[in-house]
């Protein structure tokens, strides 16, 4: 399923069928692959330690964040 959102987001496609898919081994070493070579570029936008999770959700449903919320685990 990740490797077909990473494919969608690289060919501008909008439409994406849900399904069960596992990723395999050779997908996760694509995808470090592709993130290593700066094919691809993960955007982060803020970082919530895991106390504050409540606060993050709040942020990601305001409609503002303009990348990947992170939950951090100490």
């Amino acid at each position: 399923m990740l490797v077909q959102l990473l494919w969608l987001s690289k060919s501008g496609k909008q439409n994406l069928e849900y399904g069960t898919l596992a990723e395999t081994t050779e997908d996760l070493f694509l995808i470090r692959e592709l993130i290593e070579t700066g094919v691809i570029h993960p955007t982060v936008d803020r970082c919530y330690p895991l106390e504050q999770a409540a606060a993050a959700h709040r942020y990601v449903e305001s409609g503002q964040k303009m990348g990947n919320v992170i939950i951090t685990i100490q």
